[in-house]
C-alpha cells in the first residue's frame, strides 16, 4: 500500500459521504430507520415531516438531520406535490466530534436562502464524485461542519435552548463558583461579551445571578427544612458557613437566621 492509499484511507475515517444527490422535482413517498446521518435540505417546494411524534411542514430553506438509528417519514405537502431534494448521507470521526460538541441539530429548521446552503450543498454534492482525493474529502467536511455552526448560531431549535437559557441553567445548577470563562466559550462567546450581553437581557450581572439564585436556593431551604444555617452552607457548597451568612444577607437584607424567623420570607424580601 503506497502513501496515497494510506492517506485516503485515513481521511475517510476522519470523514465519509456514503452518498448524496440533487434531485429537481423530488416527488417520493419515504420511510427511513438510517445507520448514518442523512442531511435533507429542501430548496423550494414543500415536505410533511413526521418523526417522535410530531408533523412538520417544511418549505424552501429548511432541512432536517436524520440521526442513526431513528425513523423519519417524509412526503411532498399535498399543496406542492414536490420538493427539490438535496441530501448528504455521511459518517466518520469528524463527525463524533461535531455530535459530541453538541453541534448537529435535532430538530427540523428554516433559514433564509440568502445564506446559501443549496450552493454549499451542491458543492459538497460535486465533491463527492472524486472523494479519494484526500483534498476533497476535506473540503467537504468543512463546508459541512460551516453549515452546521450557522445552523447553530442562527437557530436554536426546541430542543436546544437558547446560548440565555442554557446559561441560566447552569447558573440555577452550578455546585460552586462557576468558570465563566469556560461557560461564555460553551456558548461561542467571550467572557466579556457574555457578561455585556447577559447584563442587557436580565439586568444583572451572571455573577450576581449566580449569587441571587444560591439564595434563593437557601431560602427555600431555610423555609421548608429544619436543616441548621451550617448544612445548608454546605449543601450548597460553602465552605465556609460565615461566608454563607454574609452572602445570603448581601442579597435578602437579613441573615440565614432572621429569614427563617419571619412568617412569609420570600414575600419579604423580594428575591422571587
Amino acid at each position: 500500500m503506497n502513501n496515497s492509499d494510506k492517506m485516503t484511507i485515513a481521511s475517510a475515517e476522519y470523514f465519509n459521504i456514503i452518498y448524496c444527490g440533487y434531485i429537481p422535482r423530488y416527488d417520493c413517498r419515504c420511510r427511513i430507520n438510517s445507520d448514518c446521518y442523512e442531511l435533507q435540505y429542501v430548496a423550494a417546494g414543500g415536505v410533511e415531516l413526521e418523526f417522535g411524534g410530531k408533523r412538520y411542514l417544511i418549505e424552501g430553506g429548511g432541512g432536517w438531520l436524520i440521526h442513526p438509528g431513528t425513523c423519519y417519514t417524509y412526503q411532498p405537502q399535498e399543496k406542492f406535490g414536490w420538493w427539490e431534494h438535496r441530501y448528504i448521507v455521511f459518517s466518520g470521526s469528524a463527525v463524533n466530534g461535531w455530535r459530541d460538541g453538541g453541534l448537529l441539530p435535532e430538530q427540523p429548521w428554516r433559514i433564509p436562502s440568502r445564506r446559501g446552503f443549496g450552493v454549499r450543498l451542491d458543492r459538497i454534492i460535486e465533491l463527492a464524485r472524486q472523494l479519494r482525493v484526500p483534498l476533497n474529502r476535506i473540503e467537504a467536511a468543512n463546508l459541512l461542519e460551516k453549515i452546521f455552526i450557522d445552523l447553530r448560531r442562527a437557530v436554536p431549535t426546541a430542543s436546544e435552548p437558547s446560548w440565555l437559557e442554557r446559561i441560566l441553567s447552569r447558573l440555577d445548577t452550578a455546585p460552586g463558583a462557576p468558570d465563566y470563562h469556560k461557560l461564555a466559550a460553551a456558548c461561542g462567546m467571550s467572557r466579556r461579551t457574555m457578561f455585556r450581553r447577559f447584563l442587557a437581557e436580565t439586568g444583572h450581572t451572571p455573577h450576581q445571578y449566580y449569587l441571587r439564585s444560591r439564595v434563593k436556593m437557601a431560602a427555600r431551604l431555610l423555609e421548608t427544612t429544619n436543616l441548621s444555617i451550617k448544612d445548608i452552607a454546605a449543601r450548597l457548597g460553602y465552605a465556609d458557613p460565615a461566608h454563607f451568612a454574609r452572602q445570603f444577607k448581601a442579597v435578602s437584607g437579613s441573615s440565614p437566621g432572621e429569614y427563617r424567623s419571619r412568617p412569609f420570607p420570600m414575600e419579604s424580601t423580594g428575591m422571587n
